[in-house]
C-alpha cells in the first residue's frame, strides 16, 4: 500500500467473514442517522468449504454480471429492496471488476472536472495518482473516501478466465467472482484463480465466502467513506500507534454481541397477508431476548413477542396499503440491544412478464424456427423471443425488460458455458444431441416471469455400418448377424437387400443384434435405417445355398453325365442335354418303324 507499505499476509481461503449491524437504532424510525460509525458491525470468521449461493438451483438461477470492465462500474437496482449500510438506505448498488461495491458511479462523477495527477506525499518524490487510480486500485486511502464494501479489492480481470454472476433472492443480493485472476501475477507460472461471494442481505448484514484466494495485493474489509481513520502518532508525540489491518482469520466465529438475524421482507398483493418472524443470534450465556416492534404506519404495529426468543408480525392487508412500509425489529437481552428495519411492501395485483414467440433458428433458408424439428450438423443456433408485459410501455421503469437468463439445453442439461448468449457456434452442437433454450423475462425492476421453453431441434445423425459379423448366411434365414457402426439408436429397419430382418435387438447406439431373413442367393447390401436418415454398406453379405442334399449324395460325375431323358442332373452340359434328345428320336423312330411292318395271317395271305 503507498501509505502502510507491505503487511504481514494471511490466507484467507475457505474462509467466510460476517458483518452483523449491532447496538440500538441510531435515531428514531423515519429520522436520518448520523454518526454511525464502526461500532454498529460485529466481524466474525469461520470455516467453509463451499459457496452458500449456487448459481442454478430449485429457486432459479443466477445472471452473467455483463459488462465487467476495468474504470467502469456496473449498476444493480434493488427494485422494491433498500440496502442499509451506516445508518443510510440505498436502492442501487454499484459492481467493479476489481472486487468492491459502491453506491454511486464515482467515474461519472468525474467526468466533468479537470483532474490531473495530485501528490499524496506532500510534494515529496513519490509518484503521483490520479484521483481515478486512488479510487479504482486497491489502497487505503482510496477505500476509505467512499461508503465502500472490498470484498476482494485487488486488481482482477477476467479476460485469463473465470465469470461473474449475480442473483437477487427474495432476503439479499448475490455477487460471485469465480476463477477471477489477478493482474499482478508471474507470467512463468499459471495464474492464481480467485473466487468469492458477497451478500447483501437487505437486513444490513454483509457476507464474504471465499474458497480458492491469492492475491499479491488486496484489501478486504468495508468503509462508512468519512476517510481513512487518523493514526495517533501523526497527531501526537510520546504516543503508542494505534492504527493498523486486522487480519480478519483471527476474528473469531461465534459472536459476541446480540443481532437479529436476516428477515426476509415480505411483498405481497394487497388483500394477502404480509407475516414474518424475527429472531436474534445471541452470545453464548444469556438469557432469551425480548422482541418489539413498531412501523411508520398508523397505529400500534401488527407485531408480537412469541416469548421463545422470537417475534411475529401479522398483518392483513387492504388496497389502501399499497406501497412499502418499514417495520422496525428491536431485541433486548441484558444491557445489549439490536434492531432491523424490515421493508414491507403491498403491491396491487402482480402482473409478470412473458416470453413469447420463441423461436429457435439454424440460419437456413425455409426453416419453421417456430417447431421441433431435425437440422443437419454443422449449423450456429440462435435464440430470439420477444418480452412481454401489459404496462411496458404505459411505465417503462417499472415494467421495461431488464436482465434476461437465457439458459441453452443439451440433450436436457444446462450447458452453464453459454448463459445468456443468443447464439451457440456452429463447430458445438453435435451428430445425435438434443438442444433447446429457456428464457426467463425480467423487468427492471426485477419481477420475473415464468420460464418459457423454445422448441427442441435434433442434429441428425445418419447412421453408419462400420462392420458385418458374420459376413454370409444361409438363403433360409435365420442367422444371427452382429451389425457395428455409428448413430444406431432410434431404429427402425435393418435390411437385407430389400427384405427386412425378421428380429432386431438393439444393443447400444454402436451395435445391434438381427436375425436374416428368407432371401435368394448371392451378395446383397445391408442397409440402417434410423429417424435420421439411411446407412449402407454395399454387397456387404452373402446368403449362400444348402449343400447338403441327400438324394443326390454319393453321386459321381459319370453317373450324372449317363442319365438320359430329361432325368440327368440339372448341372449337364448343353450337349449332354441334346444328346437326351437325340436319343429320345431315334427311340419314336424305331416304334413307328415297327407300327408299319406286314402282319402275318393265319389264312396265308400277306397284307
Amino acid at each position: 500500500d503507498p501509505f502502510l507499505g507491505e503487511q504481514d499476509p494471511f490466507d484467507l481461503s475457505y474462509s467466510q467473514i460476517t458483518f452483523r449491524p449491532v447496538g440500538p437504532p441510531p435515531a428514531p424510525l423515519g429520522e436520518p442517522a448520523v454518526g454511525v460509525n464502526y461500532n454498529a458491525y460485529e466481524a466474525s470468521t469461520c470455516v467453509v468449504r463451499e459457496l452458500p449461493v449456487k448459481r442454478v438451483d430449485a429457486q432459479g438461477g443466477g445472471y452473467t454480471l455483463t459488462p465487467l470492465n476495468p474504470a467502469a462500474l456496473l449498476e444493480l437496482p434493488l427494485g422494491d429492496m433498500r440496502f442499509p449500510f451506516f445508518g443510510k438506505e440505498y436502492d442501487k448498488v454499484y459492481i467493479s471488476v476489481n472486487g468492491y461495491i459502491v453506491f454511486e458511479d464515482f467515474f461519472r462523477a468525474l467526468e466533468d472536472y479537470d483532474l490531473s495527477g495530485i501528490d499524496l506525499f506532500d510534494g515529496g518524490d513519490e509518484d503521483e495518482y490520479s484521483i481515478q487510480e486512488i479510487l479504482d486500485s486497491p489502497n487505503i486511502a482510496g477505500h476509505f473516501m467512499l461508503p465502500r464494501i472490498s470484498f476482494l479489492f485487488s486488481l482482477l480481470r477476467f479476460t485469463d478466465g473465470g465469470q461473474a454472476w449475480g442473483r437477487i433472492l427474495s432476503d439479499r443480493l448475490v455477487v460471485t467472482f469465480e476463477n477471477a485472476v489477478e493482474l499482478f501475477y508471474n507470467p512463468y507460472s499459471s495464474p492464481t484463480r480467485n473466487t468469492v461471494q458477497v451478500e447483501l442481505f437487505f437486513s444490513g448484514q454483509i457476507r464474504f465466502t471465499y474458497l480458492d484466494s491469492f492475491v499479491y495485493y488486496g484489501l478486504v474489509g468495508i468503509s462508512d467513506g468519512q476517510g481513512a481513520p487518523v493514526d495517533p502518532t501523526g497527531v501526537f508525540d510520546n504516543v503508542e500507534p494505534a492504527f493498523g489491518l486486522t487480519p480478519f482469520v483471527h476474528l473469531p466465529c461465534a459472536p459476541s454481541q446480540l443481532s437479529i438475524n436476516p428477515v426476509t421482507p415480505p411483498v405481497v398483493s394487497f388483500g394477502e397477508d404480509a407475516m414474518f418472524t424475527a429472531d436474534a443470534s445471541t452470545p453464548e450465556g444469556i438469557g432469551l431476548p425480548f422482541f418489539m416492534g413498531q412501523w411508520n404506519n398508523f397505529g400500534e404495529a401488527p407485531f408480537a413477542d412469541l416469548g421463545d426468543g422470537s417475534g411475529k408480525f401479522l398483518w392483513a392487508t387492504d388496497y389502501e396499503d399499497i406501497g412499502a412500509h418499514t417495520v422496525r425489529v428491536t431485541a433486548q437481552v441484558d444491557n445489549m440491544q439490536a434492531y432491523q428495519d424490515v421493508r414491507v411492501v403491498v403491491q396491487d395485483k402482480v402482473v409478470l412478464p412473458s416470453a413469447v414467440n420463441l423461436l429457435l433458428s439454424t440460419d437456413t433458408l425455409d426453416e419453421d424456427p417456430s417447431v421441433s424439428r431435425p437440422i443437419p450438423p454443422g449449423r450456429p443456433l440462435i435464440a430470439s423471443y420477444v418480452y412481454y408485459h401489459p404496462y411496458s410501455e404505459q411505465s417503462p421503469l417499472e415494467y421495461a425488460e431488464g436482465i434476461y437468463m437465457l439458459y441453452w439445453l443439451r440433450n436436457g442439461q444446462v450447458v452453464s458455458a453459454l448463459t445468456n448468449s443468443l447464439q451457440v457456434p456452429a463447430n458445438i452442437p453435435q451428430p445425435g444431441e438434443r438442444w433447446s433454450f429457456q428464457i426467463t423475462p425480467i423487468t427492471v425492476t426485477m419481477l420475473f416471469g415464468a420460464p418459457a421453453d423454445s422448441p427442441v431441434v435434433t442434429v441428425m445423425a445418419v447412421p453408419e455400418i462400420e462392420g458385418i459379423t458374420p459376413v454370409q448366411g444361409l438363403t433360409i434365414g435365420g442367422d444371427t448377424v452382429t451389425v457395428r457402426g455409428k448413430y444406431l439408436d432410434d431404429l427402425l429397419f435393418v435390411k437385407f437387400g430389400d427384405v427386412p430382418a425378421t428380429s432386431i435387438r438393439i444393443v447400444n447406439d454402436e451395435e445391434v443384434e438381427v436375425i436374416t431373413p428368407l432371401h435368394v442367393a448371392g451378395k446383397v447390401t445391408v442397409s440402417v435405417e434410423t429417424l435420421s436418415g439411411i446407412g449402407r454398406s454395399i454387397d456387404s453379405f452373402s446368403f449362400v445355398g444348402d449343400q447338403d442334399d441327400p438324394v443326390n449324395e454319393g453321386e459321381g460325375e459319370e453317373e450324372k453325365e449317363r442319365r438320359i431323358l430329361g432325368c440327368g442332373n440339372s448341372e449337364n452340359s448343353g450337349s449332354s442335354k441334346g444328346l437326351d434328345l437325340l436319343l429320345f428320336g431315334i427311340v419314336v423312330f424305331v416304334l413307328l418303324l415297327a407300327a408299319r411292318r406286314p402282319r402275318a395271317i393265319s389264312d396265308g395271305y400277306c397284307d
